[in-house]
């Protein structure tokens, strides 16, 4: 019974994940892989045996650290953030089509110098995301076979 217990609760872990699934979306995939990484990262801390459950733990933890940055997209939010702050830019929307405008600029850069750098910085972020999907799939082909207890 205690085994039909702890069945049931995995499925309900698992139910909101499903629910809001999307079939053509890539961040469905990683969400399923952080949600897995989860459970075992807690399991590894709270219920662990090895004496390398801690470690395991933390190995899991960056792991997990790495994709939420990318289904977050924290890279291209600190990009135009940092051009936003420093230039002062402004969203807009003209006919569908969007745009950034500079009202607050006080540099001697034109809208046009200052949209060319971000647009040179969010292809730097771009990399950057594509770098720790990299190194978060590098970890886990590394360590996964060894994150067992």
């Amino acid at each position: 019974m205690r085994r039909f217990i702890k069945k049931i609760k995995r499925l309900i872990y698992w139910i909101p994940l499903l629910w809001n699934s999307g079939w053509w979306d890539w961040e469905y995939l990683i969400d399923i892989m952080i949600h897995q990484l989860k459970y075992m990262e807690d399991n590894f801390k709270n219920h662990g045996v090895s004496g390398t459950s801690v470690e395991t733990s933390k190995e899991i933890s960056g792991v997990i650290k790495l994709l939420d940055g990318i289904v977050n997209d924290i890279y291209m939010s600190e990009a135009y953030d940092w051009n936003y702050s420093k230039y002062g830019g402004t969203e807009f929307y003209n006919n569908g089509e969007f745009g950034v405008s500079y009202p607050d600029n006080k540099t001697n850069k034109t809208d046009d110098e200052i949209r060319d750098e971000l647009m040179n910085d969010l292809e730097i972020a771009e990399s950057n995301k594509s770098d720790d999907l990299l190194e978060a799939l590098d970890t886990m082909a590394e360590k996964l076979f060894g994150w067992w207890d």
